[in-house]
């Protein structure tokens, strides 16, 4: 399967989450409510941001954009819960978030 991306209200959502700066998220704007292959993505964001900084930055809206394709996927069951040691990429995935530790 293919990973896709989506520029939807979701993602937007997930970007102010991960502290994403608004002149990112305007930019952004204009590709709004289209989904992206991983390919795509990439070009798009080569065009708006600088290979060479602001890899934090489009680290935080890849993940946005690849949680917001994910829940909208039909293909296949979207689990809504999940179980993990709280780990911060774990937190945005599921609509349930369930806490483990193994001492």
């Amino acid at each position: 399967m293919e990973k896709k991306y989506c520029l939807n209200e979701e993602a937007f959502d997930l970007m102010e989450t991960f502290n994403v700066a608004k002149i990112w998220q305007q930019k952004l704007s204009d590709y709004k409510n289209k989904i992206f292959s991983d390919e795509e993505m990439h070009r798009i964001l080569a065009l708006l941001l600088s290979p060479d900084r602001n890899k934090n930055i489009k680290k935080r809206i890849l993940e946005a954009c690849a949680i917001a394709a994910y829940h909208q996927m039909t293909n296949i069951p979207v689990v809504t819960a999940f179980l993990s040691d709280d780990a911060p990429q774990f937190r945005q995935l599921t609509y349930h978030h369930a806490l483990c530790w193994i001492t």
